[in-house]
Formats: C-alpha cells, sequence, structure tokens
C-alpha cells in the first residue's frame, strides 16, 4: 500500500499538477519552480540510495598465504641475484685496484689486456643487472599475477553482490565515515576463503 502511494506521489501527482497548472497563463511560472524541484528531489533521492564501498588491498594481500610464499621466493631469487651482483661488483673492484697498483710496473700489452678484461666484466656487470632485473619482474609476474586477478576478481564480484557503485582502495584514505561507506574488507576475505 505505501510503494502505491509513493508510485502516486512520484509519478501521477505532477502529471497532474503540471496538467492543472499549465491551463492557467498566470501558473507557468510556479510551474517550472515545480517542476525543477521535482527534478532536485528524485536526483537526490537517487543520489541518497548509492552505496560506497572501501578496502586496503595491500593489508589483503598480506593476508592471503599464497601471496606471502609468492613473496618470500621473489625475495630469495632477489637475495640471490643481488649476491651475484655483489661478488661481480668485487672482482672488477679488486681488478681495478691491482691494475691500479701494478700499472707503473707491468708492460704496455698487460696493461692494455687487464684494461680490456676490466671493461668486459663492466659489460657483463651491466647485462647481468639488466637481466636478473628482468627475471625478477617476470618470476614476480608470474607467482603474484593469479593472486592479484583473484583478489580483483573477489573485489567485483563482492561489489556487484552488495550493490556497491564504486570500491576505493583504502590504503591511502585519510578518512572515511563508515555511516555513509562500507569497509568491503571481511566480505572479499570470506569470497577468497580467507581466515
Amino acid at each position: 500500500m505505501y510503494l502505491f502511494y509513493m508510485d502516486f506521489l512520484l509519478c501521477y501527482f505532477p502529471i497532474c499538477l503540471a496538467v492543472y497548472l499549465f491551463t492557467f497563463e498566470e501558473n507557468k511560472n510556479l510551474m517550472k519552480k515545480i517542476v525543477i524541484l521535482f527534478i532536485l528531489m528524485v536526483t537526490f533521492q537517487t543520489l541518497s540510495a548509492q552505496k560506497y564501498g572501501y578496502l586496503n588491498k595491500e593489508e589483503l594481500y598480506k593476508s592471503i598465504p599464497e601471496y606471502d610464499s609468492a613473496t618470500i621466493q621473489v625475495d630469495k631469487l632477489r637475495t640471490e641475484y643481488t649476491n651475484m651482483l655483489a661478488s661481480m661488483q668485487g672482482e672488477y673492484s679488486s681488478k681495478s685496484t691491482s691494475l691500479n697498483n701494478e700499472s707503473a710496473t707491468i708492460s704496455d700489452y698487460l696493461r692494455q689486456t687487464r684494461q680490456d678484461e676490466l671493461k668486459n666484466l663492466s659489460v657483463r656487470i651491466q647485462l647481468f643487472s639488466v637481466r636478473a632485473n628482468a627475471q625478477l619482474d617476470e618470476k614476480k609476474n608470474q607467482l603474484l599475477q593469479p593472486i592479484l586477478a583473484r583478489v580483483d576478481d573477489a573485489i567485483k564480484a563482492v561489489a556487484t553482490e552488495q550493490g556497491f557503485i564504486f570500491v576505493i582502495d583504502g590504503g591511502q584514505m585519510l578518512f572515511a565515515d563508515e555511516k555513509k561507506c562500507t569497509n568491503i574488507f571481511p566480505l572479499v576475505k570470506a569470497k577468497l576463503g580467507v581466515k
């Protein structure tokens, strides 16, 4: 019964009022004001019915066990590459120091040979650094991309199910009014099956 009255008030009453007011020339200004007021009321009602959500994606990632194990694997590989790079740089430094100390006592041919060795080692270090970074990025994408996609799918599913207009990543959010928006972190965790 309540819905019937709301339909009548929102749909039929303004039409009846418009017909009545347009019949008299002096009421046209009043009619314009009423139409504008009606449009504003409908707009406000539509805006107030929207739902907004937020969550901290980084915190969500950290709560997933697979993310932790993938991050550990990537960190282990990064440590291996860093150690290898440090070893190569140490070798370069010791050869450079040795060449500088002996350059006055060795022949020009031997000096030139050692300088070429240092140049080659420098190129190998740069090439290793570029390749190691590429390998690290590839491994990170290989391990983390399925997890990130699963999280994004869960966020979209929860937002659709709950009727949210949009969801904000709250990692950088300074303020959220709990009365006007919803933290969907627990809902997404449940969707992912994470405790």
